[in-house]
């Protein structure tokens, strides 16, 4: 005679066993550490495979059933492995190629606190000042992540926008690093915010962003849009991006943006990687990062300039269905030629110089 637990196993669908045996698996290779619902997010801290991961979830629970290295806003390694670095932050290196002399930097966005974590440890000189809307990731990146309490760090807890528009403060550098679970603030990233993030910088100053995002195919509508609004305010963008050689899958891109043009052609890009290395301001792991630097020129054509007066519904812009966007009419066909890319403005310098 069978035993009853046979027998129920014998009646559990095949449909139904699988992720029931996935959800077993998941549990057995991950610890949630710490999970909260904030005023902006549903917030996890999860232990896996030797390292930390800071995640923030949507409120309807999107993509929760994801693995932390897959939607991450932060990743630290565990006190007993070895060292775990995130691709984006090494990119944010590469900001002293633009201005070597920098010293002030303003942050948008803290996460787990990696990157300011790093640039305390290894630019002696730097004072930061970084802006987290929610206080509870503040307590997170103290508590989980070991951020260092530093009289360089100064943390303020505020909208980036409000506290840019109303500081008063200028500085070398602006960072802007601001993502819920798959969307990124709409008001963080319209014309109207660049130009108040320009009129906090100071003369040899510049904005860098961080896109998660595609750079060319169908998918490829978000990262291209903000490259264009970027362009409405800033004469040349530089671009790297993770995995340059095939532009058209979803990829960290890091857009730096002078206030003022350098008209820097990838051998200076690259000279002035070396140069920093052999003095000692950054470490060769970062500098050789510059060999991300895209050179191809993204189409801009039917990208959209975003503007405060047509915020999508929610107030956020999706990562991930970014082909929904709707275009403001007539703001695809602005400023389309405007030179952006590295390559195209150093090309265009070139070509007056000669004449």
């Amino acid at each position: 005679m069978k035993s009853k637990t046979a027998s129920f196993r014998g009646i559990i669908p095949p449909a139904v066993k699988k992720p029931i045996r996935r959800l077993a698996d998941k549990c057995r290779r991950e610890k949630v550490v710490f999970e909260t619902k904030t005023q902006y997010s549903r917030l996890r801290v999860i232990d896996k495979g030797g390292c930390r991961y800071l995640v923030f979830d949507d409120r309807d629970g999107a993509r929760r059933d994801q693995p932390p290295e897959l939607i991450y806003q932060s990743v630290a390694p565990l006190a007993d492995k070895g060292p775990v670095r995130a691709a984006y932050v090494d990119y944010f290196n590469l900001t002293w190629i633009f201005h070597p002399g920098l010293r002030r930097i303003c942050m948008i966005g803290l996460g787990g606190g990696t990157l300011p974590r790093q640039f305390l440890r290894d630019y002696p000189e730097l004072l930061l000042t970084t802006v987290e809307i929610d206080p509870v990731v503040v307590e997170v990146a103290f508590r989980y992540f070991d951020l260092p309490k530093d009289n360089r760090h100064l943390i303020i807890v505020d909208d980036g926008r409000n506290y840019l528009e109303q500081c008063g403060e200028c500085y070398d550098a602006i960072l802007l690093d601001a993502f819920f679970a798959r969307s990124i603030p709409y008001r963080l990233f319209t014309c109207d915010f660049f130009i108040s993030c320009a009129g906090r910088l100071t003369p040899q100053g510049l904005l860098a962003v961080n896109i998660n995002g595609a750079l060319a195919g169908p998918g490829s509508t978000l990262c291209r849009s903000i490259c264009k609004t970027l362009s409405r305010v800033f004469p040349e963008l530089y671009l790297f991006a993770a995995k340059k050689e095939t532009p058209a899958q979803f990829q960290n891109v890091i857009v730096f943006a002078p206030l003022h043009p350098l008209n820097l052609s990838p051998e200076d890009i690259y000279s002035r990687a070396g140069r920093l290395v052999d003095a000692g301001v950054i470490k060769p792991d970062y500098a050789r990062q510059a060999a991300h630097l895209y050179e191809s020129t993204p189409v801009l054509d039917d990208a959209i300039i975003f503007t405060d007066q047509s915020p999508p519904a929610g107030g956020a812009l999706d990562l991930y269905f970014n082909n929904l966007i709707q275009a403001d009419p007539g703001s695809t066909q602005q400023d389309s030629r405007r030179s952006f890319s590295m390559h195209s403005a150093y090309q265009h310098t070139k070509k007056q110089q000669n004449n």
